[in-house]
């Protein structure tokens, strides 16, 4: 179930035949034609290409086709380039393979001869969409900023970006070589020393999370294949797990230690007092993943006593949801969830609330609000939400437990 809101970026892609892409009568920004054709027209306009890259199942690109491509001005922004929607598991699956993407919804942007500019991950309403569009259109990408590193080695907000860039690249390794040589060079000041240290975690953390994935999927198909895991902070035991895993009797018991290990060494670097509010979730969101759940309810108070009132407001749901699901501070958690719904009546919020309350007791109020949530849900959701609502009325146990609890899930048959 998705709770927090992603991006996800499709280069455009265009037919010849179609003609001029901005044409006044249409009602949406996408043309037809595969990858090839949208190149061509975009050398041929001197513009770009943006790739929209979804599933059937994601519900966040739902959102964006509705929320976001529908609005008039994204439409016209994107008639000033070639845009193309692709589906990553039908017609874009060699596409999505050849630039990396892994999670949708995911934005590309390409030039002419195909070469990645930039990308958009996860959901963003039309104001902060367009705003990342024309960011990009002016020449201020991934790209541009690793140049300005580049020629400035000290400059800490181009290494923030080139670090958030190779993250969405899935490349780790990389994000955190940039950043030990910074803090090498120039970490001596304290404010540089703090936002060094603030991203190592992220890319580390990153880094963590991405190998456990892949190796959990790897550990339910009977290990056709062994992950290439570097010995290095945050990893060093999945790395030791992998190079002794044939003497390994209980592998999945052993897999979820070292994913429990390795959190740790990542969480124990942090420095709670001095972490800045904003990266709070971030820190919490991954103890809670990493299953040190006592540290994660901690830090998720902690954030909720200091933040102000609308600060970082899209964490709320994903937080009350994490709260519900290791069943602490149902109070606090049903305060956050509250405020998500007053403030956004998703489904998949209001989905959060009605847990809740049925946990705290409330159940006629959680009947209600479960089953406005499954009338606006589509797909999988509004059954899920239907046969929770049966739940509820029955009196039945919800039964949702964190995913730790059950990492990495059995092998397949």
């Amino acid at each position: 179930m998705v709770r927090l809101k992603r991006k996800f970026l499709v280069a455009g892609l265009g037919a010849l035949a179609l003609g001029l892409f901005g044409c006044a009568d249409r009602s949406d920004p996408w043309i037809d034609g595969d990858l090839e054709s949208a190149l061509v027209q975009a050398g041929e306009r001197g513009t770009l290409v943006m790739v929209d890259f979804k599933t059937d199942w994601c519900t966040w690109c739902k959102r964006l086709d509705r929320d976001t491509f529908s609005d008039s001005a994204v439409i016209t922004e994107l008639g000033e380039l070639v845009a193309l929607q692709l589906d990553a598991e039908k017609n874009g699956v060699d596409a999505a393979q050849k630039y990396g993407v892994r999670s949708f919804p995911t934005i590309l942007f390409l030039d002419a001869g195909g070469h990645e500019v930039d990308r958009i991950l996860g959901y963003l309403p039309p104001d902060a969409f367009l705003a990342e569009v024309r960011r990009i259109r002016t020449g201020d990408t991934f790209n541009a900023c690793l140049a300005r590193l580049n020629e400035d080695p000290s400059n800490l907000e181009a290494l923030e970006r080139v670090v958030e860039g190779l993250l969405e690249r899935s490349d780790a390794v990389s994000a955190i070589v940039r950043v030990e040589a910074f803090h090498k060079t120039h970490g001596e000041d304290e404010d540089s020393h703090r936002q060094c240290r603030r991203l190592m975690f992220t890319a580390r953390s990153t880094m963590n999370e991405s190998l456990y994935r892949r190796a959990a999927r790897l550990y339910r198909r009977d290990w056709p294949e062994l992950p290439d895991v570097p010995d290095s902070l945050g990893v060093e035991h999945l790395s030791a797990l992998i190079s002794a895993l044939d003497q390994v009797e209980d592998d999945r018991g052993a897999l979820r230690s070292a994913r429990f290990a390795d959190g740790l060494a990542l969480l124990e670097t942090v420095d709670v007092d001095t972490v800045d509010t904003l990266q709070l979730p971030e820190v919490a969101g991954f103890a809670f993943r990493a299953g040190h759940f006592d540290q994660a309810t901690d830090l998720y108070r902690r954030w909720f006593d200091r933040r102000q009132v609308g600060e970082n407001k899209d964490s709320l749901n994903q937080i009350a949801w994490d709260l519900y699901l290791m069943g602490r501070e149902t109070e606090v958690a049903l305060a956050m969830a509250q405020e998500a719904y007053d403030v956004d009546r998703d489904p998949g919020v209001g989905d959060t609330l009605a847990r809740l309350l049925y946990v705290a007791g409330k159940v006629d109020e959680a009947i209600e609000i479960e089953t406005r949530a499954a009338e606006g849900a589509e797909g999988r959701s509004e059954e899920e939400f239907e046969a929770t609502v049966e739940m509820m009325r029955n009196g039945e146990a919800l039964g949702d437990r964190p995913s730790f609890e059950i990492f990495p899930g059995e092998k397949r048959d």
